[in-house]
């Protein structure tokens, strides 16, 4: 593997906390070397959605951004769900905002499938000067919604020979051409270390994808087991482990963390902004404690894209739309960034006119003082109730836990038991946890 970045830089105490995580958002992606390519470009180079860039020039780059996704499935997605000019406008201000964070380029990580567009990116590309890079490959989280018909059917090495057509030829009539793959996997709830058998093959055709591209694989993950489960799959097809990205690694925990970074693969940090600061650097000094090279660090945000259906959203009041002064002015600008009015029929507003959107400001501001009034007398009484000894909350629930500890004794699976007897596998857990050796016959625990 030959990164983009130092790894030095990641470990250097001499940096600001502004410059570490400046520096850990580069992203090495492949060299991308066909023998074809190798001739016309004397380096390393990145594949952008306007062409092939030196990869000396990629920049400060975030590798794991979605400018649109389409949750409907693979199914029922197709480009009449959005509109071009309607997704570019509605983008460019957010991407402005990351040129002005010193941004060069991100990687966006949105799937064939679930709205992929390389009309979109090809677009902002060109209106913001920004590196972007899209992707080939499918996507198998998601308890696999988002996989075409034809990937069942199809061999690992036919899933490749259609990836790799579209790193050759372009995607679709666009010209433009992906820089990477971008696969997915879930957890298996009986057994997280295992992938299913159609995300093994995804994973296994990204590997021989990316032995004859040398394009990098970012893989979404279900959970740590699974995203190392990939890993060695991706390594046993012998391609090689620094082209693969382990993503939504914040939650893995650090010794799957490690075990990753062990193997020569990446591990990406991407929920960055998601939860407190402090947080995300306690990660990131763990794992720069042993593997700072193997780190890389972005938001995974994304922007839905819909369709406008209708002319306006009309409620009653707006305390029945939304909980707070900042809800309400977020929808308020999702709705004009759809060509959407607002009508509040208690209140008489209508952002339509510009006296409905003065009147609007005013209303909100009171609706949500109306709110923290009520939440204030709630508290009072829930005070109130406990002083005279009431137990709030939902009654506790009656588990046998005789009959669960029986149940594992026969070897059935938690995720059986939790389906038979109605009750979650936390709470199952917990019943039989102070049993004796022997628990007599219909012991009850409440809990």
């Amino acid at each position: 593997m030959k990164p983009l970045f130092e790894a030095s830089k990641f470990a250097s105490p001499r940096l600001t906390r502004r410059e570490f995580l400046r520096d850990a958002t580069l992203l090495s992606v492949g060299t991308a070397a066909g023998a074809h390519a190798a001739r016309e470009v004397a380096e390393p180079f990145v594949q952008t959605v306007l062409g092939p860039i030196p990869a000396s020039k990629l920049g400060v780059t975030l590798v794991h951004e979605h400018v649109m996704c389409d949750f409907i499935g693979a199914e029922q997605t197709n480009r009449s769900r959005w509109e071009v000019e309607a997704v570019v406008k509605r983008m460019l201000p957010v991407l402005a905002q990351l040129k002005e964070r010193g941004v060069t380029g991100f990687i966006d990580c949105t799937p064939a499938y679930i709205g992929r567009d390389p009309r979109v990116l090809k677009r902002l590309a060109q209106e913001t000067g920004l590196h972007i890079v899209t992707n080939t490959g499918y996507y198998g989280g998601a308890n696999d919604k988002f996989v075409p018909r034809h990937a069942y059917d199809e061999t690992a090495d036919q899933l490749a020979d259609r990836w790799v057509r579209e790193w050759g030829n372009g995607i679709e009539d666009s010209g433009v051409k992906p820089g990477f793959m971008k696969i997915g996997v879930d957890e298996i709830e009986s057994d997280s270390a295992r992938l299913s058998s159609i995300d093994e093959k995804i994973v296994r055709a990204s590997a021989r994808a990316s032995r004859r591209t040398g394009l990098a694989v970012t893989c979404h993950t279900g959970g740590g087991p699974a995203g190392l489960a990939a890993a060695k799959v991706f390594i046993g097809e012998k391609a090689d482990p620094g082209r693969f990205v382990v993503a939504h690694s914040d939650g893995h925990g650090l010794p799957i963390n490690q075990a990753v970074a062990e193997l020569g693969a990446w591990v990406s940090f991407d929920a960055i902004s998601r939860r407190p600061l402090e947080l995300h650097l306690k990660l990131v000094r763990a794992m720069t404690q042993r593997h700072a090279g193997s780190l890389l660090l972005s938001h995974d945000n994304g922007w839905y894209c819909r369709k406008r259906l209708v002319d306006a959203v009309v409620v009653y009041r707006y305390d029945r739309f939304a909980r707070s002064l900042r809800s309400l002015v977020n929808a308020l600008e999702e709705f004009r960034s759809l060509d959407m009015d607002f009508i509040s029929i208690h209140e008489g507003v209508d952002t339509s006119t510009p006296n409905g959107r003065l009147i609007f400001g005013i209303f909100a501001s009171i609706a949500e003082f109306e709110r923290e009034l009520i939440r204030d007398r709630v508290r009072s009484g829930l005070a109130a109730a406990k002083a005279k000894g009431k137990r709030i909350g939902r009654p506790r629930m009656a588990v046998d836990a005789s009959r669960i500890d029986a149940l594992r004794r026969q070897g059935r699976s938690w995720a059986e038991i939790t389906q038979e007897t109605g009750i979650s596998k936390g709470t199952a857990q917990r019943a039989v946890a102070g049993l004796p050796t022997n628990p007599l016959k219909g012991d009850f625990v409440r809990c």
